[in-house]
């Protein structure tokens, strides 16, 4: 700091580089929500209404029936490894249960993100192709496989998401800051 530089000078500078910032960013996020809320919403109540049963109702099949009342399915017996690593692990901190009201809400908030991600790399702009997009991707018949084992879904939307924001990063301008 130079000699006779008070604190008083520098703060009008201070304050235009904060009103620029505060601008851009209240810029982004205007874009950001106009372009994506149709989006999430579309999305978000078609995935409630098409797996709106299999959210309110405890549908059982073979892993949940040998785990009962509580568990995580059948792991390392039907090659599924890492299922045993975060079953136990979740069970030690959380708790093995079946919620399907819980679990479903949370798959189906993990594939809206997605969708809206989806939409943001394949660079749609029409309304009306972003929804189409999003309605199929939270309706695609793996995901509604999935929706059955509701034990795991959660698990299994988070590794959508996170494979999604990959590939957003890796398309987008500031993916070495990140990767």
């Amino acid at each position: 700091m130079k000699r006779g530089c008070k604190i008083s000078d520098m703060l009008p500078g201070i304050y235009i580089r904060y009103e620029i910032w505060n601008g851009g960013m209240k810029q982004w996020r205007a874009d950001i929500v106009a372009r994506f809320r149709l989006v999430f919403c579309v999305t978000f109540f078609t995935g409630v209404w098409a797996y709106g049963f299999v959210i309110t109702n405890v549908l059982h099949n073979y892993d949940s029936i040998v785990m009962t009342p509580g568990g995580y399915g059948t792991g390392i017996a039907s090659g599924r490894w890492f299922l045993t690593v975060l079953g136990k692990f979740i069970g030690k901190y959380w708790g093995n249960y079946t919620l399907p009201l819980f679990n479903g809400m949370i798959a189906v908030l993990f594939i809206t993100i997605s969708a809206c991600i989806i939409v943001a790399v394949l660079d749609i702009h029409s309304r009306v192709f972003s929804c189409i997009t999003g309605m199929l991707f939270i309706s695609f018949p793996t995901l509604a496989s999935s929706m059955l084992f509701m034990y795991t879904v959660h698990y299994y939307a988070f590794a959508v998401f996170l494979t999604v924001l990959g590939v957003y990063f890796g398309c987008s301008k500031i993916r070495g800051v990140l990767l």
